[in-house]
C-alpha cells in the first residue's frame, strides 16, 4: 500500500512538472445576470428528533450549548432557505382518547426544541419549507395507533396538521414559515403514501380546504409534489 501511494504521489508530481502548452484564461462578467431568482444557500434542518428532550430515544442531546453550535455556523452559513421536517408522534401528537380522537399537545419539549429553530428563522428572516414526513405511525413507529389513522387523506391527520399551524402561525406568529409538504418523496416505496398518487392527491385537496376554512390559506402554501425523479414505484400509476 505504502509504495502504490509514493508512485502515485511521483507520478502527480511528475504530470504537475509538465509545462501547459495551452493557456487558459477565464472571464467573470460581473454585469450579465445569470438569474434573479437566486435566494441563496439553503438546508435541510430538522429540530433533532429523538434527542429534544429528556425522555428522548436518544436522551436530550441538543443542550444549550450544542443549540449555540449550531446557531454559530448557520451565523457564518447565512442560509436564506430552511426545510424542516417531521412527525407529529414524535412532536406534539400524544395518542388517540378512547373515541379515537387525537390528542394534542403543543407544550411539549419537543414543541419548544422546534421553537428555537423557528426563532432563529423569524429573527433572521429565513424562509421555511415546513411539513411532515408522512401520515403518523405509518412508517416510522409501525403498528402502533396505525388503526387510528387511515393514511394522507385522513381528515383526522390533516385537521391535526392544521390545528398545529394555526398554533405556531397565528398564537406563535412564526411568518417564516411560508410552506408546507404534505409526505416526503410520496411516489417513494418508503413514504407513507407507497406511491399512491390518489391517496397523497386527495390528502392535499383535503389540507388546502381545511386551510382555507380556517383563514391560513393567506399564510401559508402547500408545496409539492415533493416527488423523487427518475424513480418509479411499481404500485403507482
Amino acid at each position: 500500500m505504502y509504495n502504490t501511494i509514493r508512485w502515485f504521489v511521483v507520478g502527480i508530481l511528475l504530470l504537475g512538472g509538465c509545462k501547459n502548452q495551452q493557456q487558459t484564461i477565464i472571464t467573470v462578467d460581473s454585469q450579465k445576470v445569470i438569474s434573479n431568482n437566486f435566494i441563496g444557500n439553503g438546508v435541510q434542518w430538522d429540530a433533532y428528533p429523538h434527542a429534544d428532550a429528556d425522555d428522548a430515544e436518544w436522551g436530550h442531546l441538543m443542550t444549550n450549548a450544542k443549540w449555540d453550535m449550531v446557531f454559530h455556523r448557520l451565523d457564518f452559513m447565512k442560509p436564506q432557505l430552511v426545510r424542516v421536517m417531521d412527525q407529529a408522534q414524535w412532536r406534539y401528537l400524544k395518542g388517540f382518547d378512547k373515541d379515537g380522537k387525537p390528542i394534542l399537545d403543543f407544550q411539549t419539549q419537543e414543541v419548544q426544541s422546534l421553537e428555537k429553530l423557528l426563532d432563529y428563522c423569524q429573527k433572521n428572516n429565513i424562509t421555511v419549507v415546513f411539513g411532515e414526513w408522512g401520515c403518523p405511525y405509518h412508517v416510522h413507529d409501525q403498528g402502533k395507533f396505525t388503526k387510528y389513522l387511515t393514511g394522507a387523506n385522513d381528515p383526522k391527520w390533516t385537521g391535526m396538521i392544521t390545528e398545529y399551524l394555526k398554533y405556531l402561525i397565528v398564537q406563535k406568529n412564526y411568518t417564516c414559515l411560508k410552506y408546507y409538504v404534505l409526505v416526503n418523496e410520496p411516489n417513494g416505496y418508503w413514504a407513507s403514501t407507497d406511491g399512491d398518487w390518489n391517496q397523497w392527491k386527495e390528502g392535499v385537496e383535503m389540507l388546502h380546504d381545511s386551510l382555507v376554512k380556517n383563514g391560513l390559506a393567506d399564510k401559508i402554501s402547500i408545496a409539492g409534489p415533493d416527488a423523487v425523479p427518475g424513480y418509479d414505484n411499481p404500485k403507482s400509476q
